[in-house]
């Protein structure tokens, strides 16, 4: 039985296997498997992909069992979000396995990952042997550095990965993947529809802000010189679009188009032609949205002119992403991999590096390393025996050549410390008076030649107070900050010469709010764009503020950015797939 189902964000019209348990589009992994450096083809149907959920088989595919796939693997994973979850369905966040079984029966483990919202597709190359990490870096144009049999596009098109297990991008107009080896890497593509598996294999990946008024599309170079029409109207006559609700036509090309059809409130319909090609009807609902981030998020930070993502693989191994414009992103072959923290580890760029320090490991131990890299590639632990206790869930900035190290948790409890380093290594207690004391949640910031600290819980209790300090020893209340509710979890940001607090959650509420001021004293409102949330990231990057993730009771994958933290553009992807 097929029944046609609509992929959450932006989408077309999928034909899925029902499931007898499912009652959400599923997550659906496809791609090319190895053994022994040997990529399988639709000629060794001896060899099956068996995907388990908590040792439950959920899918398995035959190599060749499906003309259209051709050596390719596609696997769906049945996802339940309501009710009490079934042994053969999976819910977002759950750890999922991929096994090899082959033609003598026996069965090897490929890869682990993690199920992501309700539709999410994404390439997943799987293989028995894992292939050594590169040291690579990303040229302007946004593709890796290719050897000259890998193909490299500029814009933005699917992804594949190229034979030495590096993540490359395909012309989208191919309908064949390029080879693909071991290693468990992904590429993040999300929310492509498709009627058959072969059109998984042949779809062009648009990126799209949409803001209040307008969409911004960057389109790939793969559709250069298509007709590209535009329309609020389903059954639009795209041969007199100019009659239809908001139509428009644009011939595609190296410059970014601006769309008035789709806004953060009006859904729109996209479609491209040219003389020989024309592709699917495309529905832009950003309402709906489709994330963007990579699962398990943990600190995002702005650096070398990118924004960089550490987030927990597949059993707690260490991540580390990075992108040039918060929609795109790609997992990075560590040159020298770090150990993991599984959770409130610290992130600051100092002295031209990246630093990490502290945080809680998977077995539960808190830690005190201290970790730097001058490439987010390569790294090199810089001490284990820093004066301060091991820690997470404190604050790490830099401000006036030193790197400063506030609050945190450790063994004992909540810590109302501050230290202080000029090189990273060597710390210094600050001696502090008047300072809030042993709080979590908090956000403290330099503005305008101060530290500014506000809000914050303790012991079920939430603040929102306005603290300063010069030196970060001597502390002065100077705003109850009765403008905005108590709050923690929230982001403090300074932006356009403002402070800008962003969300954030009490005890029973997540706050969707923007509060700004110029002076720390007095604080005013702005609406949000972006839903309610707490622990979401706020960075800065080439003139935008850029704001990720979070959560609301659940993670949310999303990523939002302005020019003036006031409107907001919702960042995500769109597929068209050729007919």
């Amino acid at each position: 039985m097929k029944k046609n189902c609509v992929i959450t964000g932006l989408a077309l019209a999928i034909n899925i296997s029902a499931h007898a348990a499912l009652t959400e589009p599923p997550n659906i992994f496809y791609g090319r498997v190895t053994v022994d450096s040997q990529a399988l083809t639709a000629a060794d149907s001896g060899y099956s992909v068996v995907l388990k959920l908590n040792n439950v088989v959920l899918d398995s595919y035959s190599m060749g069992s499906s003309s259209s796939a051709a050596d390719n693997y596609v696997i769906r994973v049945p996802v339940d979000t309501l009710g009490q979850q079934s042994q053969d369905v999976a819910r977002e966040g759950d750890q999922i396995d991929f096994y090899l079984t082959t033609p003598s029966g026996s069965e090897q483990w490929l890869a682990s990952d993690y199920v992501g919202r309700r539709g999410l597709i994404r390439p997943l190359q799987l293989g028995t042997v894992n292939t050594a990490p590169n040291s690579v870096e990303e040229s302007p144009g946004g593709c890796f550095d290719q050897t000259s049999s890998d193909t490299c596009v500029t814009g933005t098109s699917i992804q594949s990965a190229s034979s030495d297990g590096r993540s490359t991008a395909l012309a989208a107009a191919q309908p064949q993947f390029a080879s693909m080896t071991a290693g468990g890497k992904s590429t993040v593509v999300l929310a492509p529809t498709a009627t058959s598996e072969a059109d998984l294999m042949s779809a062009a990946e648009f990126s799209a802000w949409v803001g209040n008024e307008y969409s911004v599309l960057s389109l790939p170079e793969s559709v250069y010189g298509y007709e590209f029409y535009r329309s609020r109207e389903a059954d639009c006559d795209w041969a007199s679009y100019t009659s239809c609700d908001n139509g428009q036509m644009d011939i595609v090309g190296s410059s970014a188009i601006k769309d008035s059809a789709a806004t953060l409130k009006n859904l729109a319909y996209y479609f491209l032609q040219n003389n020989a090609t024309s592709t699917s009807v495309m529905t832009l609902d950003a309402r709906e949205g489709s994330p963007v981030l990579p699962p398990k998020t943990e600190q995002v930070i702005s650096f070398n002119g990118k924004l960089w993502l550490f987030a927990r693989g597949p059993q707690n191994q260490a991540q580390v992403w990075s992108s040039a414009d918060g929609i795109s992103w790609r997992e990075m072959d560590l040159a020298t991999p770090f150990p993991g923290m599984k959770e409130g580890y610290a992130v600051a760029v100092f002295s031209q590096r990246i630093w990490i320090i502290g945080g809680k490991t998977e077995d539960g131990n808190f830690s005190k390393a201290i970790w730097s890299s001058e490439d987010g590639l390569h790294w090199q632990e810089e001490s284990s025996h820093a004066g301060f206790s091991a820690r997470a869930h404190h604050q790490l900035l830099s401000y006036q050549g030193q790197l400063w190290l506030f609050g945190g948790r450790d063994e004992l409890g909540r810590k109302a410390e501050v230290w202080t380093s000029r090189d990273g290594v060597n710390w210094e207690q600050i001696e502090t008076r008047s300072m809030p004391a042993d709080r979590e949640g908090f956000q403290v910031i330099p503005f305008k030649d101060r530290f500014w600290l506000v809000g914050g819980e303790k012991n079920g209790t939430f603040y929102s107070d306005v603290w300063s300090s010069t030196d970060a020893r001597e502390w002065v209340q100077v705003s109850l900050a009765d403008a905005f509710a108590s709050r923690a979890g929230h982001r403090l940001v300074t932006f356009n010469d403002r402070l800008l607090l962003l969300g954030g959650r009490d005890s029973d509420t997540y706050f969707d709010d923007i509060w700004f001021s110029e002076d720390g004293l007095n604080w005013r409102s702005s609406d949000a764009a972006f839903s309610a949330r707490e622990q979401h990231h706020a960075v800065q990057l080439n003139g935008q503020l850029f704001i990720l993730g979070g959560n609301d009771g659940k993670p949310i994958h999303d990523v939002w950015s302005s020019n003036d933290g006031f409107k907001w553009q919702r960042g995500t992807k769109l597929y068209a797939i050729y007919r």
